[in-house]
């Protein structure tokens, strides 16, 4: 299991992200963040988190994107005290996945599909 300390300092990272998207894409992320919850935590009932998530996202909502950036900076310095080695590496590109775009097909004018990264 995540450690408590842990969980909360990511899902603040999430927040931190999502708090510069509007409608559509907050929506997303916020279904990346309970995906993660469930699939990777293995939380049976994430609303405590989810609730934290909306909750933090809804407090940085109108700050200005250097000040998402440093706050997101202090949090990853204090991540570091919590993980070592391959558990930093791995929480970082895990992360990094969860808020990065996606890839998907979509026909050229070829007719041939190749891949095309997506914000959605």
């Amino acid at each position: 299991m995540i450690p408590e300390r842990l969980l909360n300092a990511v899902l603040h990272l999430f927040a931190l992200q999502a708090a510069s998207l509007r409608g559509g894409a907050r929506a997303a992320a916020r279904g990346r963040v309970l995906a993660y919850l469930h699939d990777h935590v293995r939380l049976a009932d994430a609303a405590t988190y989810i609730g934290l998530f909306d909750d933090l996202a809804e407090l940085h909502q109108d700050r200005p994107a250097e000040e998402l950036l440093a706050q997101a900076t202090r949090l990853g310095d204090q991540l570091q005290t919590l993980l070592h080695g391959v558990e930093r590496q791995a929480a970082l590109m895990r992360f990094l996945v969860l808020a990065g775009p996606r890839l998907s097909t979509c026909p050229t004018a070829s007719g041939n599909c190749t891949g095309v990264w997506t914000s959605t």
